[in-house]
């Protein structure tokens, strides 16, 4: 039996009619039920995962928080005594800002944290009552240390929590610390810092009174200024500075006096009794009679030695000389 002959392949490919061709969309158009199904799973999965990764974080972050609320707190109690040991509050200020250390708010990180607002509270509670550990401590350094860390706050992060109602208190102890210690110009730059509407403060205008008196050389002032002071704190470095001060007027007493009553040495030197004024007299070298009388022997002697080496009449006549050929030439 032959086989079967083949038709020939057509010169053209016949094309169904168009009403017959059914439109097919693109695969990725409809994708299958499965593949969508399992896309939907997934993203719920990772809903559900995202809040347990960012739990820990958080958890930590409050637990650091609260453990170092509890260390500024047991701080302050103990700072707060009477008799406090000073060696155990700076050892708790060490520990304290070791915890510190994980809060991710502070400067220079600056971070946006569910707790930002009372991380910045606590680290600045913590540096306020430092600054004031140091002055209660006597030492400068660690005042310097601690309000320079201090001052970021005030400034970096003043609108990122409360104001502090230390904030003022311990400016103006910085400022008299540094008038106290004769950085005038660092005391000028430090008060430009300072707002103008915040000048009357009375932390920080007893500070600048207090410098413009000594500027004027009104040391009875001066001294008379460490009964008025704002702030326990502040007693502190007025006392070095009424030590300085009766030195300059005790110097001034020498060169304008020959004898003056002890009553008088007491007022001008601003001491409380005139046991401390004759103290005072015999430590500077003054004798001191049973009639109450200092006399400035050896200064004074010293002192008119040096006025009469001065040609005063001399200099008075070329003065008046100078400004009668002023006078012509005008």
């Amino acid at each position: 039996v032959s086989a079967p002959l083949k038709a020939p392949p057509p010169a053209h490919p016949v094309h169904p009619p168009h009403s017959l061709v059914r439109s097919r969309a693109p695969a990725q158009e409809f994708p299958s039920v499965g593949g969508s199904a399992r896309r939907e799973g997934g993203e719920r999965r990772s809903a559900r995962r995202a809040p347990r990764s960012l739990a820990p974080r958080r958890l930590h972050a409050m637990a650091a928080l609260k453990d170092a609320v509890q260390a500024v707190d047991a701080f302050k109690k103990e700072f707060s005594k009477a008799n406090a040991d000073l060696q155990l509050c700076q050892d708790m200020i060490s520990d304290i800002k070791v915890k510190l250390l994980s809060f991710q708010a502070l400067p220079p990180t600056f971070a946006q944290t569910a707790t930002a607002q009372q991380e910045i509270v606590v680290a600045r509670d913590a540096l306020e009552h430092a600054v004031l550990l140091a002055v209660r401590g006597l030492d400068d350094a660690a005042f310097e240390r601690h309000y320079a860390q201090l001052k970021t706050f005030y400034v970096d992060t003043a609108g990122a929590a409360p104001p502090s109602q230390q904030e003022y208190p311990i400016v103006g102890l910085n400022l008299l610390r540094l008038i106290v210690q004769n950085r005038v110009a660092e005391f000028h730059t430090e008060l430009e810092l300072v707002p103008a509407e915040s000048l009357g403060n009375v932390y920080i205008k007893y500070v600048v009174e207090l410098e413009q008196r000594l500027m004027e050389g009104a040391y009875a002032k001066v001294l008379s200024s460490r009964h008025d002071v704002p702030m326990e704190y502040y007693s502190t470095y007025m006392e070095p500075l009424a030590q300085t001060v009766r030195g300059e007027v005790a110097s001034c007493c020498e060169r304008a006096y020959e004898k003056l009553a002890i009553a008088d040495v007491q007022a001008l030197l601003g001491l409380a009794s005139a046991e401390e004024a004759a103290e005072y007299a015999r430590e500077a070298g003054w004798s001191v009679d049973s009639a109450g009388t200092v006399t400035f022997g050896a200064d004074m002697d010293a002192g008119k030695k040096m006025s009469d080496e001065i040609p005063t009449m001399e200099l008075i006549s070329n003065s008046l000389a100078y400004a009668r050929e002023l006078e012509r030439i005008v």
